[in-house]
């Protein structure tokens, strides 16, 4: 039997009566009305777990204990099966959303922003992989071209700053937002008009594993199982520049 809550003291819209259409009784909310249900959520993160999910409760006691937040978030868990994360700031939204996967109780908690409307079944396969381009003429080495390469990887989103200052011509060093459940290229076709074509080399830091978006194994042996609906859904983030300070260390 449901907990019993406090009486509702309930006043009667300034809306439409329902209306039959179609066979169905059909109800107009008022724009006014969705857009003050929908600031709640203006910070919003939705999270899966890879495997068996946590109770509502033991999540939270975590949350609690692990997270250091501006101010407690309110979490909902989803019909299907996932958990809203509800923040009073973008800031805290974000630092979620940028460290993940998490790790609880051996259970891989997978986060991606959320806003009203968004299918909770599509899941990111997309995470930002540092990228050396071997191989590449010395006159061909320009932010664009440099580029128009890396598009043909994954979507680009930042050059390093040695690369930037053309300081050493080795390798170039760009970051993309690669698509972990496709094949990753490790050689292409850099054909130049009026010239031979040339060979160039693609390394690729550490790419995770296409199941739980993680380093260091493979999808065959991943230890959290399958993760469905896992689809691409292309980002929008422009191109920056970054210096080679603010790089992730590894390549």
């Amino acid at each position: 039997m449901p907990a019993a809550s406090p009486t509702l003291s309930f006043l009667p819209p300034a809306i439409a009566r329902p209306v039959l259409i179609d066979g169905s009784f059909t109800i107009r909310i008022p724009l006014q009305m969705v857009n003050t249900s929908k600031q709640s959520f203006s910070f919003s993160a939705i999270g899966k777990f890879v495997g068996r999910r946590p109770s509502l409760e033991a999540l939270e006691q975590w949350v609690t204990s692990s997270w250091s937040l501006t101010r407690p978030c309110l979490i909902s868990l989803t019909e299907k099966g996932n958990f809203i994360f509800r923040f009073y700031s973008k800031e805290d939204r974000d630092d979620l959303v940028g460290h993940s996967p998490l790790i609880m109780d051996r259970r891989k908690l997978l986060s991606q922003p959320w806003s009203p409307g968004q299918d909770e079944s599509i899941w990111l396969s997309e995470t930002p992989i540092w990228i050396r381009l071997r191989g590449i003429p010395y006159h061909c080495w320009s932010s664009d071209i440099l580029q128009s390469i890396a598009t043909s990887i994954g979507k680009p989103l930042r050059l390093d700053e040695t690369t930037v200052k053309q300081r050493m011509l080795s390798f170039a060093i760009v970051q993309v937002l690669l698509d972990v459940a496709r094949a990753s290229p490790r050689l292409l076709t850099m054909e130049l008009e009026g010239e031979d074509s040339v060979i160039v080399e693609v390394q690729y830091e550490r790419i995770p594993c296409s199941e739980c978006l993680s380093a260091g194994h493979q999808s065959s042996t991943c230890p959290f199982g399958s993760k469905p609906g896992l689809v691409k859904t292309p980002a929008q983030d422009p191109m920056l520049i970054v210096p080679t300070s603010s790089r992730d260390p590894g390549i």
